[in-house]
């Protein structure tokens, strides 16, 4: 029985050695022009985001989209509630690195937005969760924001 594990793992290693020979890659560089160019604020070698796990799981966000930024012209994953304006803006924001942010006009109680997360948001019994963002208003408002979970329905 031992010889013919070892006919079997002696002709796998042999099959293997001869595919690693016939997969070689020939890569040819022109160290003369220059390639593309690419932006000051590319960084890194390679990702790719497969089912959102730059988003929602190296960061471990909980909100999809949290900074407008995928999309140029749409705020994709948020929702108004109410009746609720909600526009992208690229003036008057925080820092120099955003490039949008949700301007909301806002008509009463119960007015302003949702997000369902990434396929929900997934929100445990028991567990501590910090939330924060940046919110500025109209010189003349002095009333009161409030954020919270609630299930769908």
């Amino acid at each position: 029985m031992r010889t013919n594990i070892q006919r079997l793992l002696t002709t796998f290693l042999a099959i293997f050695y001869i595919a690693l020979l016939s997969a070689q890659i020939t890569i040819n560089l022109d160290a003369g022009s220059r390639g593309p160019k690419i932006g000051n604020t590319h960084y890194g070698i390679f990702f790719e985001e497969i089912n959102h796990a730059g988003d929602g799981g190296l960061y471990a966000e909980l909100i999809h989209n949290r900074s407008f930024e995928d999309n140029q012209t749409w705020y994709d994953k948020w929702w108004p509630i109410g009746n609720t304006a909600a526009t992208l803006v690229n003036e008057g924001l925080i820092n120099k690195v955003q490039t949008r942010a949700l301007k909301l006009t806002l008509t009463g109680a119960g007015s302003g937005v949702r997000n369902e997360g990434f396929w929900g948001i997934n929100a445990v019994s028991g567990r501590t969760y910090k939330f924060s963002f940046w919110a500025k208003s109209d010189a003349g408002y002095n009333g009161t924001l409030t954020v919270g979970l609630q299930t769908e329905g």
